[in-house]
């Protein structure tokens, strides 16, 4: 709080938002309205926290911490390695993971630079892999790419051939993957989708690359709290690599994560990799103040009514399809088992 002995010149920092920028805070206040006002049905805005809000803006804002905890390159950050671990503590928590086969890096800016990171972990430029088509209900960072243009990082610095769905039943066509990769033998399997309202067959992807000496990555950003709820099945079971976000169907700010195997005999270094790949191969200093969003986000997410919270989500999206196609609505797959 400022004082009469505060220095004019300091007095800017002890301003409130709403004296000192009106104009800015005017926008927020018809934002909020805007929101609370109306029906969000995309998961990427779903509506966060207080307790989250408050840690994501507190003074941890302040604080750059390169590097991993007990190893960074600046000092003072002894409550930030705290933080940073106990984050990690409760995503590991947060999916029933057990800490001697699952290791997590929380850093991840988005989930996009999650995936780039995974995937710069994972594989040599130009290697192969196969995710689901963005048109058949995949990710941009699961190496979409047009007739004319690579359209993002995971197709310029990567080969990419796309699977898709079931032409009758518009679920994933897991004979087709099959048949793909026994042609084009990827290093890489992407599971994982920002438009498919379907549960995933993990063990029949995980037999694909399995076939093919491939590692099996999720990117379970949409359903991730879903998970964490037991609503959804767990890319855990069979994957090397999860990443997901942590603003969708977890509630959490936008951010993401990157899980990894700890226990692989074919690749006793991915944690490393991994770690190594989020900084400083793709970012820089991690956003402290937003781990301890994810943090508080994540305990939130360990707690009884989560449960309730995610079967309270598929069974709202049920009933919306269900009155959809009573009205004669057509619905990919006629129905859902997600938030879609």
């Amino acid at each position: 709080m400022a004082t009469a002995t505060t220095p004019e010149f300091n007095k800017v920092l002890y301003t409130p938002l709403a004296q000192s920028d009106p104009e800015v805070q005017n926008i927020i206040d018809k934002e909020t309205w805007r929101q609370f006002s109306g029906l969000e049905l995309i998961a990427s805005e779903n509506l966060t926290s207080r307790a989250t809000m408050e840690a994501n803006g507190s003074i941890l804002t302040n604080k750059y911490s390169e590097g991993l905890p007990g190893a960074r390159y600046y000092g003072g950050n002894e409550f930030v390695d705290e933080l940073e671990i106990l984050c990690q503590k409760r995503a590991l928590e947060a999916f029933h993971l057990d800490p001697a086969k699952w290791g997590v890096n929380v850093q991840p800016y988005s989930g996009s630079t999650a995936n780039f990171a995974a995937l710069t972990a994972l594989l040599q430029p130009q290697d192969r892999l196969m995710g689901l088509g963005l048109p058949d209900g995949g990710h941009l960072t699961h190496g979409y790419y047009t007739a004319k243009k690579k359209m993002t990082a995971s197709s310029i610095y990567f080969q990419s051939l796309p699977y898709g769905l079931d032409p009758e039943t518009q679920h994933i066509d897991y004979k087709g993957v099959a048949s793909q990769a026994k042609i084009y033998k990827p290093r890489l399997v992407i599971c994982g989708a920002s438009a498919y309202p379907r549960d995933w067959d993990y063990k029949a992807l995980r037999e694909i690359a399995d076939q093919h000496g491939a590692y099996l990555m999720s990117d379970m950003a949409h359903i991730s709290g879903l998970v964490a709820g037991g609503e959804n099945k767990s890319p855990f079971d069979y994957c090397d690599v999860v990443t997901t976000t942590t603003h969708k169907t977890l509630r959490g700010p936008r951010a993401g994560l990157i899980f990894f195997r700890r226990d692989l005999e074919n690749a006793k270094d991915l944690e490393k990799r991994v770690n190594e790949a989020v900084f400083p191969a793709c970012q820089g200093g991690p956003h402290n103040n937003t781990i301890a969003g994810i943090a508080t986000t994540l305990l939130q997410a360990t707690q009884p009514t989560w449960k309730a919270y995610a079967q309270q989500v598929v069974k709202n999206a049920q009933t919306l399809a269900e009155e959809l196609v009573s009205h004669k609505y057509k619905l990919q797959t006629s129905g859902t088992e997600n938030h879609l």
